[in-house]
């Protein structure tokens, strides 16, 4: 991992960096990859809008980005 993830990082920009952090956003209720939202919105400003708890969600996304991204036969990269 390059940099840790915070709660300013824009949401696409997490996603295009760390792709494996998408379950995590999923797990929370954040349809980020399928948002055009993501563009523009802080990962602070989507916690606070869905009101999560910002502290654990930064902590798993973190977490999520230093695993190596799996490959599956036939199938794009995956987290």
């Amino acid at each position: 991992m390059n940099r840790p993830i915070t709660a300013n990082m824009r949401i696409e920009e997490v996603l295009d960096r760390y792709p494996q952090t998408l379950l995590v956003f999923h797990r929370y209720g954040l349809s980020c990859g399928d948002c055009h939202v993501s563009r523009y919105e802080s990962i602070g400003q989507g916690a606070q809008v869905h009101a999560l708890d910002i502290l654990t969600l930064l902590e798993e996304l973190n977490l999520a980005a230093t695993r190596p991204l799996r490959q599956r036969p036939g199938l794009n990269v995956v987290p």
